[in-house]
Formats: C-alpha cells, structure tokens, sequence
C-alpha cells in the first residue's frame, strides 16, 4: 500500500479508500510465496504468481496465473479440489493429485507451458472388491 495526503473533496476509482483527507491507493499484487505456513501477500488468484516454497495441502480450488513449486517442495490438491495455472506450470518438486471414494482432485484446463525436473503423482482410487481391473491414463 502507498499512502499520499491530500485535501479531497471526492475520489472515483477502485481501490482506493479516504480516511480523514488520507487516500490509500492498493498496489496490486503480483506474486504470492507459500512458506509452508500461510502465504505472503493473499491467497493466489489468476492474475497473481503462486510460488510453493513449502509443503502445501488445498483445502479448496487453488487458481493462480504462474505456478511456480521449489526444489524440495510438495503441492498436494486434495480429492474434490482442482488446480488451475492460466499461463505457465514450473515444477521442480512435486505435484500430487489426490483420490479417495468421494472423488479425484483435478488438473483444469491448460494452454500454457510446463517445465521442470519434479515429478507429477496421480493417485487412482481402487475400491477393495477382489477384481481384475485394467488401468490406463488418458
């Protein structure tokens, strides 16, 4: 946030806000780093770079515009919960998409780039019924 004093009147835009002749202008947020506790900035959106710098579980739908995961690090999407990167995916950790009897967690649409030398798991739920099953990916 950048704070200027001014004597107004009236202001017309989004996001600011005047508080006793101080007018707060947010400055946007570009980049959001997981620390393996909370993120830094907000949470990602798809405008806004998320890079994971510590182990992350969703607990919902995680969007960002980058997605960047750091050597060392894992990114779990849990069952039900989806990921979506508008542009690029750089993995050099790990990735893993969750399964279980309620669901599997989903990768959305992509049109962007991956790179990276981190693995990517998909994990399938198999129910315990004694059967032969025959496995593929798409």
């Amino acid at each position: 946030n950048t704070t200027y004093y001014y004597r107004v009147r009236a202001v017309n835009g989004a996001g600011t806000t005047i508080s006793s002749n101080v007018i707060t202008v947010q400055t946007p947020i570009v980049s959001t780093i997981w620390n393996g506790i909370a993120w830094s900035n907000s949470i990602p959106f798809s405008t806004v770079d998320a890079i994971i710098d510590g182990d992350l579980t969703t607990t919902g739908a995680l969007s960002c515009k980058d997605l960047t995961i750091n050597a060392g690090n894992t990114l779990t999407i849990d069952v039900t919960n989806s990921l979506t990167v508008a542009v690029n995916l750089v993995n050099n950790g790990n990735l893993v998409f969750k399964s279980d009897a309620s669901g599997t967690a989903v990768f959305d649409q992509f049109s962007g780039t991956i790179s990276g030398s981190g693995n990517v798991t998909v994990e399938r739920y198999i129910p315990a019924k004694r059967a032969w099953r025959l496995l593929t990916a798409p």
